[in-house]
């Protein structure tokens, strides 16, 4: 499904389709070049302010007459093509505001976006319904607070102390999250120890996020999902965390605020 409004919809609004651009319902678009909306796409260096970037809202559909489903991405499409002496069959439904019926160009129907509002990311592998990695302890920890792998999970390039976390799949301490203040891709350590020791075997997930509070990002190139294996050293978009889910490989998501 991709990113989804979960509260603080500015309306929902028409917008043409950037000439030859593909756009999928659940994609975040924004406004900023082209001929109307276009995919965000992955974060450029440092993209800090939602504002400077254009960012309009999530496609929620499209004004295709029949319907276009894409099978990688699980959802439905619609390309931009000529208006001129255009073949397919596009129709504006109602409440289309300004834009009216008898255009023949491409349209997506986005939920729009702005401060203070809540969104839902689905946070995948580098490739949309990749789970995420999953770490298993090698040697074991009795003070609590030291995740060692062999896997590295999913902290690609730079790590920052304080900008990932860990959560317990397997073992004492399953279902349980940590913020890590370490700069490893394998081993992870907490200032705030699990509450059991950790035992060769146990195995954890995590991700370049906080559980909680602000922190940077990547996505893809389509702006689809939340990537988790995406380098937030120099390019990323910063965040406001406001829950964490890494329970279900597959379905482990993010509810966030852009930072205006």
């Amino acid at each position: 499904m991709g990113f989804e409004v979960m509260q603080g919809s500015y309306g929902r609004i028409w917008y043409p389709v950037t000439m030859s651009d593909t756009l999928y319902v659940g994609q975040i678009v924004a406004g900023l070049t082209g001929d109307g909306v276009a995919p965000l796409g992955a974060a450029g260096a440092g993209n800090t302010s939602a504002s400077a970037l254009g960012i309009v809202g999530v496609v929620v559909g499209t004004n295709n007459k029949t319907p276009l489903f894409n099978s990688t991405y699980k959802t439905e499409y619609i390309t931009s093509v000529t208006p001129l002496s255009n073949t397919n069959e596009y129709v504006l439904h109602g409440g289309s505001g300004k834009f009216i019926k008898g255009d023949t160009a491409a349209y997506v129907l986005v939920d729009c976006i702005g401060p203070g509002t809540v969104l839902k990311g689905q946070i995948f592998n580098n490739g949309f319904g990749t789970a995420i990695t999953v770490g298993t302890e090698t040697a074991g920890d009795a003070t609590a607070d030291t995740v060692t792998t062999s896997a590295l999970m999913d902290f690609a390039g730079t790590v920052v102390t304080d900008q990932s976390t860990i959560y317990c799949r397997t073992g004492a301490n399953r279902g349980i999250y940590r913020i890590c203040d370490d700069t490893s891709a394998t081993t992870k350590t907490c200032d705030l120890p699990f509450p059991y020791a950790i035992a060769a075997g146990d195995t954890f997930v995590g991700v370049t996020l906080r559980m909680v509070g602000i922190s940077v990002t990547q996505f893809d190139s389509e702006s689809i999902y939340i990537n988790a294996y995406g380098d937030t050293g120099s390019n990323y978009y910063t965040i406001d965390v406001m829950a964490l889910d890494l329970r279900e490989a597959g379905k482990e998501h993010c509810i966030f605020r852009f930072v205006y």
